[in-house]
């Protein structure tokens, strides 16, 4: 079976999660009328970054960001993975992934389980401890937030339960635009397995990435062959054929491969993360 996915690279505004639901509304209706299988929304994309003011923004229980995404999947047909959101529960933040089908059944969920301190996620967030494991349009995946990518031996032990694709769902900066390749093409190369990602094209802060512009790509395990696109305002569709090990590659040649680092084992001033 070929699976049409939809990688929404939205522009999260900053603090603003009202503007945001309108935003991720649009997208998963042109996705929709794209006749796709599934949709994959950016990390954090309710409130952005403003960590600072997750007791004021965050959506407490998940219940409205649940409710949304169950409601759109049932209107349109799809399945969504949710991207991630920030969410307070028992006096605690997650930054969190909901997984919806196409009938609005929430199947699954998933809290960011390595936290970039950085970003001092570590500060304002609590550690998920679960993997997130499910199937979508009859497809095995799983899926996984950012700064996880950068441990293979976490996807690796997810990996082994016989998956087709993984999802990721990040906020990076440009200038680590090669890292965030090199690793996500490895756990492709590594598990055998199709890697589908999106993150948010608008990242305030001390990161160098433009405003206008995002990045998306596919990762094919066979060949390393990848697609990379540079958009604005609007959504990738990607085909990926799920029979495992019998890849068709479509997209350019990856000539050089970039060595990753485990960023837990770098200092802060090394600037590796």
């Amino acid at each position: 079976m070929t699976l049409r996915i939809a990688l929404a690279q939205i522009p999260v505004e900053h603090g603003k999660p009202e503007e945001n639901y309108k935003k991720v509304a649009q997208y998963l209706s042109k996705a929709a009328q794209a006749k796709t299988d599934v949709v994959v929304l950016p990390e954090l994309w309710n409130t952005g970054y403003d960590l600072a003011r997750l007791e004021e923004i965050a959506d407490v229980e998940g219940q409205r960001t649940k409710e949304f995404l169950q409601a759109k999947a049932q209107e349109y047909k799809i399945d969504i993975v949710g991207g991630s959101v920030a969410i307070k529960e028992h006096e605690q933040f997650y930054n969190t992934t909901y997984i919806v089908d196409k009938q609005g059944k929430l199947i699954s969920e998933y809290r960011k389980v390595h936290l970039f301190r950085l970003m001092d996620e570590d500060k304002y967030l609590a550690a998920g401890e679960q993997k997130n494991v499910f199937e979508l349009s009859g497809v095995k995946s799983a899926s996984f937030i950012c700064y996880d990518i950068r441990f293979p031996e976490w996807l690796r032990t997810v990996a082994k339960e016989k998956l087709s694709v993984i999802y990721v769902v990040a906020q990076w900066p440009q200038t680590r635009i090669e890292q965030w390749k090199a690793l996500l093409i490895a756990r492709a190369i590594e598990n055998q397995i199709y890697v589908g990602m999106t993150y948010n094209r608008r990242f305030p802060g001390n990161f160098d990435l433009p405003l206008g512009f995002g990045r998306d790509g596919q990762f094919s395990p066979a060949r390393a062959h990848y697609a990379l696109h540079q958009f604005e305002n609007r959504a990738l569709l990607i085909r990926v054929p799920c029979q495992r090990y019998r890849i068709r590659p479509r997209f350019a040649s990856v000539q050089r491969l970039t060595v990753y680092f485990d960023c837990e084992s770098q200092t802060q001033s090394a600037g590796l993360c």
